[in-house]
């Protein structure tokens, strides 16, 4: 199987390297070797390297900027993965995008599903949304991966800068009323290799098990990391920010649990993980 990745210096594709490494063809490129928001760049490179999969790890993931530069943001999630998508369709190869949580309204009390409906609160959460929607709309041969809440290796997230501030202040304030599922990148990368060698399509959401709060997720990784500052549960109302976000987006794993064979783990276990390899 030969893979295109793109978005190859993101934070999940370090892992998505890793997780191929010796196993497929994996080809792997960046801005500005292709930019997805340029139709000939994108058809001209995916006819060159005619991958069975195209993998798009390539985001505008900035959700308080996305407030600001609108078009940025669409012009990246969303039309870039409709020219992804017709490229694909023209060369005949299958397509794996990765979406997010925040195209959810927060509203309701149990994990979403994939059948549940998507109603955005976000700039980055519309423009997340009108990507899949624009992929679905050109073509069959696609692989949409919800996740949410991502900490990894391959760059800057919640859990480092967490961390950071904890090392310098004696107090941190996370809030405590948005309620997620942490999702290990290294994890959401083993889970994809099945998803692929089993050629799945349609809707996915993966990441890690269990349900927390930013405040708890803060906590359990100043405590792993062992840095004695103590960290403080607030409000959103109390740290607003520009965008707004679900207060609860833990994401139903069932689906790809079963179609790929696999036990997820849960996120305190790769949290400690993670956090040892720090």
């Amino acid at each position: 199987m030969k893979l295109l990745l793109i978005g190859a210096n993101g934070m999940l594709a370090r892992d998505v390297i890793e997780a191929f490494h010796g196993t497929h063809e994996l080809v792997t490129c960046d801005h500005p070797d292709i930019d997805i928001r340029q139709a000939d760049s994108v058809t001209a490179f995916i006819k060159c390297h005619r991958p069975d999969w195209v993998l798009n790890c390539a985001a505008y993931t900035d959700v308080d900027g996305a407030e600001t530069h609108p078009d940025l943001a669409f012009a990246v999630n969303a039309d870039g993965a409709g020219i992804l998508a017709r490229a694909c369709r023209e060369q005949k190869a299958r397509l794996c995008h990765f979406s997010t949580d925040f195209v959810f309204d927060g509203n309701a009390r149990t994990p979403y599903r994939e059948t549940d409906p998507a109603v955005p609160l976000s700039v980055y959460g519309n423009s997340k949304l009108a990507g899949e929607q624009r992929i679905q709309d050109t073509f069959d041969d696609y692989l949409i991966v919800r996740t949410s809440w991502m900490f990894g290796r391959g760059g800057k997230n919640f859990i480092t800068t967490v961390c950071r501030l904890a090392a310098e202040n004696p107090d941190v304030r996370v809030v405590d009323d948005q309620r997620g599922s942490p999702t290990s990148a290294s994890d959401l990368a083993a889970i994809l290799r099945v998803a692929l060698e089993k050629n799945l399509h349609g809707i996915y959401h993966a990441c890690n098990a269990g349900v927390c709060s930013w405040f708890e997720l803060a906590r359990e990784a100043v405590a792993l990391s062992g840095i004695d500052s103590r960290v403080v549960p607030v409000s959103t109302s109390q740290m607003p920010r520009p965008a707004r976000r679900p207060a609860f987006s833990a994401m139903d794993c069932t689906k790809i649990s079963r179609d790929c064979g696999l036990q997820i783990r849960h996120w305190r276990e790769a949290l400690r993980d993670y956090i040892a390899q720090l």
